[in-house]
């Protein structure tokens, strides 16, 4: 079995439906803030932090076995260097993204979501 190497940003990307006084504004399209970070209108770090905290305010939905929040920061701050530095981006860069726990990914944990894979 093939290990995928550690994604730029494996983290929750949520799209939280409707934002009332309790819920913070919905999130961007994946468009929309790929878009958001060629324009310069908005940062990955930015995107991460509001998924991370997005993540944290609907813990109660148990979506995520791991977040890599030390990774998702790391990875952002490279995409945004590399925004700044003017280097040809990817359709995607920097954008936050969640990945599947049914696919292996260097460094993380595996669990196929069961516990019999654990460890």
């Amino acid at each position: 079995m093939k290990l995928l190497p550690q994604p730029a940003a494996a983290i929750a990307y949520l799209a939280l439906a409707g934002a009332t006084h309790a819920q913070p504004a919905p999130m961007p399209t994946l468009l929309e803030a790929a878009t958001a970070i060629r324009e310069h209108t908005t940062t990955s770090c930015e995107l991460v932090e509001r998924s991370l905290r997005a993540a944290d305010l609907h813990q109660d939905l148990h979506a995520f076995i791991t977040i890599d929040r030390i990774g998702a920061r790391r990875a952002c701050a490279e995409a945004d260097r590399a925004v700044a530095q003017g280097r040809k981006l990817g359709r995607l860069h920097g954008v936050p993204v969640a990945i599947k726990d049914n696919i292996l990914v260097k460094g993380l944990p595996f669990t196929g979501g069961t516990r019999a894979l654990q460890g």
